[in-house]
This record gives C-alpha cells, sequence and structure tokens, in this order.
C-alpha cells in the first residue's frame, strides 16, 4: 500500500527491480523559477543488488559464516 514504505521490499521479491529501479530522479519544476534537472542516476545490478551482504560483525562471529560471492 501506499505510504507503508514497503514497495521497495515488493519490487526486490516480484524480481522487477531492474525495469523499477533503474531510472533518473529528477527535481521538480517549477515554470519560470526552477528547471527540471536529473538529481541523480539510479543503479541496479540484478546479479549483485538482488542479494545482501554478509555483515562483517556476523562474519567474526561464526567462523563457518561466508560473505556472499557478488559481496565479496
Amino acid at each position: 500500500m501506499a505510504g507503508e514504505g514497503l514497495s521497495h521490499f515488493d519490487i526486490l521479491r516480484w524480481k522487477t527491480a531492474e525495469k523499477v529501479l533503474n531510472k533518473e530522479v529528477v527535481s521538480i519544476e517549477v515554470p519560470g523559477v526552477l528547471p527540471l534537472r536529473i538529481i541523480h542516476t539510479r543503479r541496479f545490478d540484478a546479479a549483485k543488488d538482488y542479494q545482501w551482504p554478509v555483515p562483517q560483525t556476523a562474519i567474526d562471529n561464526a567462523k563457518n559464516l561466508k560473505q556472499n560471492p557478488a559481496w565479496e
């Protein structure tokens, strides 16, 4: 639902992030005052970004735990 802050995780779960998240973030345009401009270009790497890195503290505490290969 809108405003819940969970849509990002829905996009990851549905495996549509590389289509939905690879976009430019633009400013608000106010005619005659503020022009429309690109603020940031988002990049989603499907080979890496569907996985999360294992926190270093967890790796340090568990001797058999290893980092995800995409995050090494």
